[in-house]
């Protein structure tokens, strides 16, 4: 969804192009190139919305939650699913008018049909609704915590912060390769537009990964992660691989990337040499046994 304020104003409160030029004391013509998508300031876009009547910024998330108290009820109903998920997912609670909406948004753009009415925390008819919007909330934080752990402490330069901020915003994208075949089909996702939308975002996310390495390497700072894990493996695969790094307090954690990989190649070349040593070990030994039954025999 990408509703225009202009057409919100047109199709909605039933103004006319030249009743809102007038309102505003601009041209029809400057109407029009807003109904096209030419860039409002914040100052013409709060004069849309005292117009259109609206309760948030954001058109398309008044289109699909109508009122403002149906928007509370919805941002209710992903509280609780959160809290019962026992997750504590900070975006939602420092500013829901931002942070709950996009789930809806997205949602609808993968053509899922939002109630029109907010569902009711804990209505059985909902269960199954429940629990798979719970397992993206789930894939959401697991993305967040993720990204919390790798990438804000790589520095403190503008540029970076701002690439890095530009890989958080994404999370919520990402959160949806979460979602397994019965879970979009229980949320009524269409899958061709799931695909389109996880191929997209994936995209999106290895150039920012890429200039994010090069603004790194730039700065001489060290890399010690590998960044593309982020699209390459699944919520549920980032969220065990943290709960094991918190266990681990070894050399593993002052190495780079690269020499991280060299000791793992090392490690395995000694574990396969010692499977081979005992299985060479087996060999003689069933061969020594087999000697001294042959000797006994004979």
């Amino acid at each position: 969804m990408n509703t225009n304020i202009i057409e919100y104003i047109i199709k909605n409160k039933k103004i006319k192009q030249n009743e809102i030029a007038k309102s505003l004391g601009v041209t029809t013509g400057q109407i029009s190139k807003w109904k096209k998508g030419e860039y409002i300031s914040s100052k013409r876009k709060q004069q849309l919305n005292k117009l259109a009547e609206l309760f948030s910024d954001n058109s398309d998330w008044v289109d699909i939650s109508i009122t403002k108290s149906n928007a509370e009820s919805w941002f209710k109903y992903i509280n609780h699913l959160s809290d019962n998920a026992n997750l504590n997912i900070k975006e939602f609670k420092d500013n829901q008018e931002i942070s709950i909406p996009p789930i809806f948004l997205i949602l609808s753009s993968l053509g899922v049909e939002v109630p029109k009415k907010a569902i009711l925390i804990n209505n059985p008819d909902w269960k199954n609704f429940d629990n798979s919007l719970s397992t993206l909330l789930i894939s959401y934080s697991a993305i967040l915590n993720w990204n919390s752990r790798h990438f804000y402490e790589i520095s403190n330069d503008l540029d970076i912060l701002k690439t890095i901020h530009a890989i958080n915003s994404e999370a919520l994208n990402i959160a949806f390769n979460g979602l397994q075949k019965k879970h979009r089909l229980i949320l009524g996702i269409k899958e061709n537009l799931f695909f389109n939308h996880i191929t997209n975002t994936k995209i999106r996310i290895r150039s920012l990964i890429q200039k994010l390495l090069r603004q790194m390497n730039s700065h001489r700072i060290l890399i010690t992660e590998d960044f593309f894990l982020l699209i390459n493996e699944s919520p549920d695969w980032l969220s065990v691989k943290l709960s094991l790094d918190d266990k681990e307090d070894n050399i593993n954690n002052y190495l780079s990337y690269a020499e991280r990989k060299k000791l793992e190649s090392k490690q395995y070349d000694t574990q396969l040499l010692e499977s081979l040593h005992q299985k060479v070990n087996t060999l003689l030994k069933s061969q020594s046994l087999k000697i001294r039954l042959k000797q006994k025999s004979s």
